[in-house]
C-alpha cells in the first residue's frame, strides 16, 4: 500500500473515531487517554480540508485539489473558502497544472486579498511570461490593503519579482516618475526605497545610496511628516551619502521622549465579560480536545470584533494561532490593522503580530518584526526590540488525541 494510501486511511479512521464508543477505563482518571477527541464531521468542509492536507502532504495533490474543491462547494464560509482556494492552488502547483493554481489564486484574492496570495499569484504570472500582469496584481494590492507590514511585503515581492525577470532596471525607471509627479504615488515611492536601499550598515560617501532613494524619503518624508521610522530611514540615507548637514538638520527634528512611560504598554489586555466568557470556552474545549468547538469559540471571538473592536481581533488572532490556523489568523490581525485608529492600537497590532509569528514557529518572522521596531516611531516598540522576549499572554493548549 502506498504511504499516501495509508496516510489517508490512518487519518479516516481518526476522522470516525467519534462514533466508536470509549473503551472502559480501569482507573477514571485515566479516561482522558481511551476517549479520542470529536474531529470534523463527516463530508464537512473541516473534513474535506483536513483530509485535503494530508494527501497533500504526502503526495497525493490530484486527491487533495479533490478534496479542497468539495470543501470550497460544502461551504459559504468566507475563511474556509480562502482555506480551501490556497489548498487547491498549492496542489495544482504540485502537479504541474500551473494554470489550474492561478485561477484559484485568482478567486482568492478576488474573494479576499491576502499578501501571501498575491505574491503567489503574482509570482505564477511572472512565470508564466505575464512579468506585466505580475507587477500591475502587486501594485493595485499595495496600493488598496491599508495593513503596512502586507503592502511593505507585497513591494519586496514586486522587487523580488523584477530582478529575477531581469526587469528590474526598467522597473526602477518607470517608477523613477513618482518622485517629481504633482500627485504621489506611494507605492512606486516605496517600490524604489525598496529596490535600491540596501542599507549596508558602515557605508558612507557620495556612491554609497543612490540618490533616487534619498529623493523617494523626502518625497515619503512630505506625505508623513510624523512618521519617526521614516525620519529615521531618512536620517541614515543622508549619512550614507555623506550628507552630514543634512543628517544632522533631521536628526534635530527627531521627538524628544524624556518621561516615556512604557509600563504596562506589554501587558497582556484585560479582556471584558464578553471577551473573558468566549476564551474560557475555547480554553476548555481545547483543553478537552475538542477542536472543532475551541475553532467555533476562535470564530465567535472574531466576530465579536463589531461590538469589542481591535481586541476581539487580536484575540481571535492569537487564538487561530495557537489551534494552528495560521490562515485564520493573518485574517484576524489584518482586520485588527484596519481598525486600528489610535498609536495604542498600533502597538497592540504590532506586538500581537510577533506573538502570532512566534505561536506558529515563524521565529524568521517574529525576528524580522522586531527588527523593524527598533525604527518605529512608537517609543515603546523600540524598547520592546531590545528585550529578548516579550510576554504574549496565555497560549490556548489543544490536547492531541
Amino acid at each position: 500500500m502506498r504511504l499516501t494510501t495509508t496516510a489517508i486511511c490512518i487519518a479516516m479512521l481518526a476522522a470516525c473515531s467519534k462514533h466508536e464508543k470509549p473503551q472502559q477505563a480501569a482507573n477514571p482518571q485515566d479516561l482522558h487517554v481511551l476517549v479520542a477527541p470529536p474531529r470534523p464531521a463527516m463530508g464537512s468542509a473541516a473534513f474535506h480540508l483536513e483530509l485535503g492536507a494530508v494527501y497533500h502532504r504526502y503526495g497525493g495533490d490530484k486527491e487533495a485539489a479533490e478534496h479542497f474543491d468539495l470543501a470550497l462547494k460544502s461551504t459559504q464560509d468566507s475563511s474556509q473558502r480562502l482555506q480551501a482556494l490556497l489548498g487547491i492552488a498549492d496542489a495544482k502547483e504540485a502537479s504541474g497544472d500551473a494554470d489550474g493554481a492561478v485561477a484559484a489564486l485568482e478567486q482568492a484574492v478576488a474573494a479576499q486579498s491576502s499578501a501571501e496570495a498575491v505574491s503567489h499569484l503574482a509570482q505564477l504570472y511572472a512565470a508564466n511570461k505575464h512579468v506585466e500582469k505580475a507587477f500591475d496584481l502587486c501594485d493595485r494590492a499595495a496600493a488598496a490593503t491599508p495593513d503596512a507590514w502586507q503592502r511593505d511585503q507585497i513591494i519586496r515581492a514586486e522587487v523580488a519579482i523584477a530582478r529575477g525577470a531581469g526587469q528590474l532596471p526598467q522597473r526602477i525607471a518607470a517608477k523613477r516618475g513618482a518622485i517629481d509627479a504633482r500627485r504621489p504615488d506611494e507605492v512606486a515611492l516605496r517600490f524604489l526605497v525598496a529596490a535600491l536601499d540596501t542599507g549596508t550598515m558602515g557605508a558612507s560617501g557620495a556612491g554609497a545610496v543612490a540618490p533616487e532613494v534619498i529623493a523617494a524619503y523626502e518625497r515619503l518624508r512630505q506625505l508623513h511628516p510624523a512618521d519617526e521610522q521614516l525620519r529615521q530611514e531618512l536620517q541614515a540615507a543622508y549619512e550614507r551619502a555623506g550628507r552630514s548637514e543634512d543628517a544632522i538638520r533631521i536628526a534635530a527634528r527627531a521627538p524628544v521622549e524624556a518621561g516615556v512611560d512604557c509600563q504596562g504598554a506589554f501587558a497582556t489586555p484585560a479582556e471584558s465579560a464578553k471577551l473573558h466568557a468566549l476564551s474560557e470556552a475555547l480554553r476548555i474545549h481545547a483543553a478537552a480536545g475538542e477542536r472543532d468547538k475551541a475553532l467555533a469559540d476562535a470564530k465567535a471571538i472574531a466576530a465579536a470584533s463589531g461590538s469589542e473592536g481591535v481586541a476581539a481581533s487580536l484575540l481571535a488572532a492569537r487564538s487561530y494561532a495557537d489551534l494552528g490556523v495560521a490562515p485564520l489568523a493573518a485574517q484576524a490581525l489584518a482586520k485588527a490593522a484596519a481598525a486600528a485608529t489610535s498609536p495604542d492600537d498600533a502597538r497592540k497590532v504590532a506586538l500581537a503580530r510577533a506573538s502570532v509569528a512566534d505561536r506558529t514557529g515563524n521565529t524568521g518572522e517574529a525576528d524580522a518584526l522586531r527588527a523593524g521596531w527598533k525604527k518605529s516611531e512608537d517609543a515603546c516598540l523600540r524598547l520592546a526590540s531590545t528585550f529578548p522576549s516579550l510576554p504574549s499572554g496565555p497560549r490556548v493548549a489543544l490536547r492531541a488525541p
